[in-house]
């Protein structure tokens, strides 16, 4: 049976948040009939805490696999971006989780709709500020040419 390597945030969500994300990705890769192989579940109390120790226990862990499931949120992800990369350097299978609220995910994992044929990119909004400014370049973007 294939097993499948589990890329997705983790630094700066909260805990409940990030087990959720994973344990839905365990979820739909058992549904796609392979194993899933989730970086939570890997043995990290052999290293230290730092960032880079979990990375290269994570790699190490994704190279063994024969795909990668990309969360949605994997573009939002500094160790996500470089497991996707490196698996597509090397030619690993990536699967990439359904779309969210009618929102496709590009090659480097940015929210996009598709509009009369063009790419509508969705802004990663954090503050009233970024959902102001994402919704006055979403009305540009749209405007009559």
């Amino acid at each position: 049976m294939k097993k499948c390597y589990i890329a997705g945030k983790i630094s700066t969500l909260p805990e409940a948040e990030y087990t959720a994300n994973f344990e839905q990705g365990e979820r739909e890769v058992h549904a796609l009939g392979m194993v899933p192989v989730s970086p939570l579940k890997l043995d990290h109390s052999v290293h230290d805490a730092e960032w880079v120790s979990y990375m290269k226990t994570d790699l190490r862990a994704m190279l063994e696999c024969d795909c990668v499931y990309a969360l949605r949120d994997w573009g939002f992800s500094k160790g996500a971006k470089i497991e996707i990369h490196l698996a597509i350097s090397l030619g690993i299978e990536i699967v990439y989780q359904q779309k969210l609220n009618d929102y496709d995910t590009d090659d480097n994992g940015r929210f996009y709709k598709m509009i009369d044929g063009k790419k509508i990119y969705q802004v990663q909004e954090r503050t009233q500020a970024d959902r102001d400014f994402n919704d006055r370049v979403n009305e540009w973007r749209q405007r009559p040419r």
